[in-house]
């Protein structure tokens, strides 16, 4: 994950807090999942994420230490003006301001229906430094004069609420309400570099309640500020399209705006995987409606990955040709007790013994169609067509077409969880093979199909034995998940799991 940002005039709370924290909260969220608009495909809705209280909690604690990192090395405040009237006229004007020390303080995101995010944060602190200049007069006498200050603000709160929705891009927006409070406890300034600084400082002690509530007044305009533009401008920006494999990708924009109750928000993505190379092409697969959340848990996060995403993906790999492979008698030998040989298949078949004595046979497999997923409360079962082609290996090396059987399997499995990743089990494995061609004579269909549920069953547990694993998309440094949990649900997967991170 990484972060930014700069500001003008007075606030190390523009950016300090309202930047850092909103955008950092939209940010760790499309993170913990690994997130070109296509608007065909506007409104699908192919996953939901559910953050809890302790996943806020998780977001604050984690912006408040990227927040307190930004703000000593990249805090120039810009400047600040104002004028003084009494028995003097002053004009003055503090420049170069910059933080050298900030506390957040007790820092709280809560949340409330339909959209409303509120950031709370109470006795935030800090201290500042930089340089002033003014222009007075004294009934007929006038002058101006210039230095240093340094200055020191204690029982900062700020209360702050926020919508949150989404652009036509698909991605997060934060708009102000009219719901904001800021209050400086107390603030003192001391100036120096001028032979009236003592003058100065008198004046500013006298005047302290006026500068602190000077200061307090501008703190909500200008946060506001900062939102509208700053913190929009980089969740403008953020990137929704991330990397599954090295050829495809998954849209993880907003289908439509976040909603939030007490203590939660969940968010509603895309969930549409594509080609990498070709993110506009037409997918033919209809998200349905995504189920509830079905476990109780104290997670950090929750998510339903419905069968959308399953099926986008499933396509995508086929259109790919990801399903198309080639075998040899070599790799079935150890698994079914024989070589493929044309003297051993004609031992079944009498009509390979016209490719010649003891040819080696190659096959190649080509799903006919995507395969589709579905998952229920039980498991996930897979259906799948494909042909299975079987060559005869000449003497000169050329391939000789000698079968095409036409082949309907399903697979039932479940997905667990292996060091945090996902690891799919096939249970059991059904067929149902057609003859398509032939050049050894006419096959019986019955016969075609014992022979290929036969091997079937016997490579199944030599599947399973082999990882079957969706490693999860990488975090950014120091992030982590723990304790993950998944469950199979109507029409998708929930998935629970922590966050961690040692950053």
């Amino acid at each position: 994950m990484s972060f930014w940002i700069a500001v003008s005039s007075n606030d190390w709370v523009k950016f300090a807090v309202i930047k850092m924290k909103f955008v950092g909260l939209f940010f760790a969220i499309a993170m913990t999942i690994q997130l070109t608009c296509v608007f065909q495909c506007e409104g699908q809705t192919g996953m939901k994420i559910k953050v809890n209280n302790r996943g806020l909690r998780f977001v604050t604690d984690i912006v408040k230490r990227m927040a307190r990192s930004y703000v000593t090395s990249n805090s120039n405040l810009g400047s600040y003006s104002g004028r003084y009237s009494s028995w003097v006229t002053a004009n003055y004007n503090f420049n170069n301001m910059r933080v050298t020390s900030f506390s957040f303080g007790n820092v709280g995101l809560t949340t409330s229906s339909p959209n409303v995010i509120t950031l709370r944060i109470r006795s935030a602190s800090f201290s500042m430094r930089g340089q002033w200049n003014l222009d007075y007069s004294v009934w007929f006498f006038s002058g101006d004069d210039d230095g240093s200050f340094t200055a020191d603000a204690s029982g900062v709160d700020l209360t702050l609420s926020m919508r949150v929705g989404r652009d036509q891009n698909g991605r997060p927006t934060i708009s102000s309400t009219s719901s904001c409070s800021a209050n400086i406890g107390n603030m003192n300034a001391e100036v120096s570099g001028s032979g009236l600084s003592f003058l100065y400082n008198i004046l500013l002690r006298f005047n302290s309640n006026s500068v602190r509530n000077t200061f307090s007044a501008r703190i909500c305009p200008t946060v506001k500020s900062a939102i509208q533009s700053r913190a929009n401008s980089i969740l403008r920006n953020l990137n929704v399209n991330y990397a599954l494999t090295t050829t495809t990708s998954i849209d993880l924009a907003l289908s439509r705006p976040p909603t939030t109750a007490s203590n939660q928000i969940t968010v509603f993505s895309r969930g549409r995987c594509f080609p990498t190379n070709t993110p506009s092409m037409t997918i033919p697969v209809s998200a349905g409606s995504l189920p509830e959340f079905q476990m109780t848990s104290p997670h950090m996060i929750r998510m339903i990955v419905g069968d959308y995403v399953i099926n986008t993906f499933l396509y995508v790999q086929w259109v790919l040709g990801s399903w198309d492979f080639w075998f040899g008698q070599d790799t079935l030998a150890g698994y079914v007790g024989f070589n493929f040989t044309t003297d051993t298949m004609a031992q079944f078949l009498p009509g390979f013994a016209n490719f010649g004595r003891n040819r080696p046979l190659r096959f190649f497999v080509h799903p006919s169609e995507s395969p589709i997923g579905r998952t229920t409360s039980e498991n996930v079962n897979i259906t799948a067509k494909f042909d299975l082609v079987t060559f005869v290996v000449a003497v000169n090396g050329s391939l000789n077409d000698a079968l095409n059987i036409s082949i309907a399997a399903s697979l039932t499995g479940n997905v667990t969880v292996e060091n945090g990743n996902l690891r799919g089990q096939i249970g059991s494995l059904t067929t149902k093979s057609t003859v398509s061609s032939s050049k050894i004579g006419d096959l019986p269909d019955v016969l075609v199909d014992l022979i290929v549920n036969n091997i079937a069953q016997r490579l199944l547990p030599s599947v399973n034995n082999i990882s079957m694993t969706l490693q999860t998309i990488s975090l950014p440094l120091g992030f982590g998940v723990s304790n993950v949990f998944v469950n199979t649900v109507e029409h998708g997967l929930e998935i629970a799991t922590d966050m961690t991170y040692a950053g």
